[in-house]
């Protein structure tokens, strides 16, 4: 009977823990991006670490509707992409019927910055899709509709090729369906950024040849993007040629944009919260590289790139920690230097 009792006690105080952990929501694009693999990592990793915290992911969804949740407090984290934070501080694109969307804006803030990964273009090899031009009267697949994705491919496309929407098949689905669509032979073209080798797209040539497309010089000059002069938040990435197996095959790598992105927090989480799981999510970076060869570009050293909204003061505290210096444009206006050069920030 004392058995059963202390057993039944024992029971009873694990559900109380587990109770007394508070829960948190976010949300991420879904499977087949990096997004996805970084915020479902990040997930793993925090839950693991916290007893005080559980987050819980939900991966549907395109990332501009996630950063509007996240701005008015509906959610506690999300991806932010710079192109997305200058939209809604400036009503423009999808948030132009949003009131108030610049005071909205104000409410992000960020934690941790990563490469999102070169947008991959893919093709099936036994196609006549070559050159960017080939897209013509293609059923293609630049990104969930609304998102930023599909409004930078598309810009790419015009300004390389002359080519809008009007002149192919714009599939509207959302990332996991479209991954699914182009192994199951239904897309053309198929394109998402994300970090090499992509989980996803291994899967797609694990069942078919594929190619992957690039830009050249030319179009590259042509492209209207701006590396390194846009905030600093993009760069040309490389996807090698034999990157997913011998099933890839063009024989040259394929140059294209790849932007900075982060996981952000709000305006009214506690400090505490973002601090330990800040520190939970390097800490276990560190200790997760070897099995997660994809996390080898994801460094502390490289935290700040992609951010343009102003970190958390718990980021801050940990960073601080760390022996970082804090640029500039990512302190808000609600911490100050004191005289030892620190930060010291209210509330959030």
């Amino acid at each position: 009977m004392k058995k059963l009792f202390g057993l039944m006690l024992a029971v009873l105080l694990l559900a109380s823990m587990a109770s007394a952990q508070e829960i948190l929501k976010m949300s991420s694009l879904a499977p087949g991006t990096s997004a996805y693999l970084v915020n479902s990592t990040f997930v793993n990793i925090v839950n693991e670490a916290s007893d005080n915290y559980e987050v819980q992911l939900n991966a549907t969804g395109a990332g501009t509707m996630h950063t509007l949740q996240l701005s008015m407090g509906e959610i506690d984290f999300s991806m932010g992409a710079p192109t997305v934070f200058d939209l809604l501080s400036n009503g423009r694109a999808m948030y132009a019927e949003v009131p108030n969307a610049g005071e909205l804006a104000k409410n992000l803030r960020g934690m941790v910055g990563y490469p999102l990964g070169p947008y991959h273009v893919v093709v099936n090899a036994d196609s006549d899709i070559y050159e960017w031009e080939d897209f013509a009267g293609k059923r293609v697949f630049f990104g969930p509709p609304g998102g930023a994705a599909t409004r930078t491919v598309l810009g790419i496309v015009k300004n390389v090729t002359g080519l809008t929407e009007d002149d192919f098949d714009l599939v509207n689905l959302g990332w996991g369906a479209a991954q699914q669509a182009m192994q199951d032979g239904q897309l053309d073209v198929y394109v998402v950024p994300t970090l090499a080798p992509s989980p996803g797209i291994s899967q797609i040539a694990l069942t078919k040849e594929i190619r992957i497309l690039g830009l050249t010089e030319e179009q590259m000059a042509a492209s209207g993007q701006q590396p390194g002069v846009d905030s600093g938040n993009r760069r040309w990435g490389v996807v090698p040629a034999g990157t997913y197996g011998d099933n890839q095959k063009n024989d040259d790598d394929a140059v294209m944009v790849e932007s900075f992105v982060s996981i952000e927090s709000r305006v009214g989480m506690p400090q505490e919260a973002i601090y330990e799981l800040t520190k939970a999510w390097w800490a276990g970076v560190e200790t997760q590289r070897e099995n997660a060869p994809w996390l080898a570009q994801i460094t502390l050293e490289g935290a700040f790139d992609g951010m343009i909204a102003p970190l958390h003061a718990g980021a801050i505290q940990f960073y601080q920690e760390e022996g970082m210096e804090i640029p500039e444009r990512l302190i808000p206006e609600e911490c100050l230097a004191g005289d030892d050069g620190m930060l010291a920030c209210l509330s959030n």
